[in-house]
């Protein structure tokens, strides 16, 4: 029953995760709702597998480390640029993601998502939009003069970040033995 439990946690988690990112898309933030109740499902899916994948310790140490990176990468390009770079939101969504997958996984996630972003921010720029908080580029400005939302990147390497967190859970074979029962 536990492991049904952690499955529901995580497709969840996977819905709120997107759901996150159309709204980012959309509205340009993330729901503080919707990331507490990302973490919460986090903490949840840890307790109810009995913290066979992450201890309480590296679930705290995956949230520091999520959180605080891109908090100094904010605050950096924030005196660079001189503007809001990134949003507080995505801070507490890389936060959140350090308590699903920890310390290392999170660090990956960060790396998969600036990457995702990237492209998703290409993608975002050859569409009209429509937004007040947009920086449109000036004829020979560079991208680098555009504003694009970085949730959906940072939710994608989240996302990814779990998938590989499960693949690599020693308990997976007897966790899939367990639902197949269920089933």
């Amino acid at each position: 029953m536990l492991i049904l439990i952690a499955t529901l946690c995580i497709l969840v988690s996977f819905g709120l995760l997107i759901w996150t990112s159309l709204i980012d898309l959309k509205e340009w933030i993330l729901p503080d709702e919707i990331t507490l109740a990302f973490a919460v499902l986090g903490i949840v899916f840890h307790f109810v597998t009995s913290w066979s994948i992450l201890s309480p310790l590296e679930m705290l140490i995956g949230a520091i480390m999520g959180g605080g990176t891109l908090y100094v990468i904010r605050a950096a390009a924030n005196a660079y640029y001189g503007r809001d770079t990134l949003g507080l939101g995505d801070v507490k969504l890389l936060l959140a993601g350090g308590l699903w997958v920890g310390g290392y996984n999170i660090m990956l996630g960060l790396a998969m998502g600036a990457f995702a972003g990237m492209i998703i921010g290409l993608i975002f720029l050859a569409f009209p939009h429509e937004h007040p908080d947009d920086i449109k580029p000036e004829e020979g400005d560079g991208l680098l003069q555009t504003a694009i939302p970085a949730g959906p990147g940072f939710a994608f390497g989240i996302f990814a970040a779990i998938i590989w967190m499960v693949y690599e859970w020693h308990g997976l074979p007897q966790a899939i033995e367990t639902l197949k029962g269920l089933v």
